[in-house]
């Protein structure tokens, strides 16, 4: 019995070590690429029609069509050789940028506008997978210089490993997607959550003045007139002018934080 015992271990002990090797080693597809010279750890999209179907550098964030990242130093690769290989299991080192945050480890990956370029995922949709560690400012492998929003915005590229898991991820169950949800859905841009936070604030309280300040006003006034019939036309043009006011108050919430959301 002992003995059986002795070596179900080691068999157990030989797969253990066996498929943490396997784990580590990231297993590729080939696909054709639609265009040239897509680099090494590159977020790449598939796409083509019937005839050819093949990958190309993913160029906008949470794209649909994302499929894995390119590998040409793949351990296992598969299909037709000579294509580029593509991984979409394991853990694989994938090209990021801060130019949606700076990325820790943990943050959700997806691509972005940067032809195969990950950022920090802060929206619902596709994601890549997850980071395996912190972005670092001191071993980023260029700069790039991109125009976002009419203003030029200088940004950093660099290497990290990704656990893949390419999967559509929801952050609408909880309160900071809803916010995340609501800048993008405005703007039409990835908006930080403190800059979300801070616009609804402000046009809640604008929200609010205008409900509170036209329902107080309009209880007054109809109180007044009740008491001082013949002073009507003065309360109803002083109504006119808080209600005036109130919608000009709420306006101008509303602009503070579309500006809010837009910088």
């Amino acid at each position: 019995m002992y003995k059986f015992f002795k070596i179900s271990f080691y068999i157990l002990t030989i797969l253990f070590f066996l498929s943490s090797s396997l784990y580590a080693q990231s297993i590729s597809q080939y696909f054709a690429p639609l265009v040239k010279n897509i680099s090494n750890n590159s977020i790449v999209s598939v796409g083509g029609n019937n005839i050819v179907l093949g990958v190309y550098p993913t160029t906008s964030p949470n794209d649909n069509n994302l499929v894995g990242v390119v590998d040409y130093k793949s351990n296992i690769t598969t299909g037709i050789s000579g294509n580029v290989p593509v991984v979409s299991s394991g853990t694989v080192n994938v090209l990021v940028s801060n130019i949606n945050g700076v990325i820790k480890k943990g943050d959700y990956i997806t691509s972005s506008i940067i032809p195969g370029v990950g950022e920090k995922d802060t929206q619902s949709g596709k994601i890549l997978g997850k980071a395996l560690s912190n972005f670092s400012f001191s071993h980023f492998l260029y700069k790039k210089t991109i125009f976002q929003n009419g203003k030029s915005v200088q940004i950093l590229v660099e290497k990290i490993p990704v656990l893949l898991g390419i999967s559509y991820f929801t952050y609408n169950n909880n309160f900071s997607g809803i916010l995340l949800s609501f800048g993008k859905a405005v703007v039409g841009k990835n908006v930080s959550f403190f800059n979300s936070l801070i616009a609804i604030l402000i046009i809640s309280v604008g929200v609010f003045t205008l409900i509170y300040g036209v329902s107080v006003s309009l209880k007054h006034s109809l109180l007044g007139i009740s008491r001082n019939p013949l002073s009507k036309d003065s309360i109803e043009k002083n109504l006119v002018f808080i209600i005036i006011s109130l919608i000009f108050i709420f306006m101008v919430t509303l602009v503070l934080g579309y500006l809010i959301l837009i910088f």
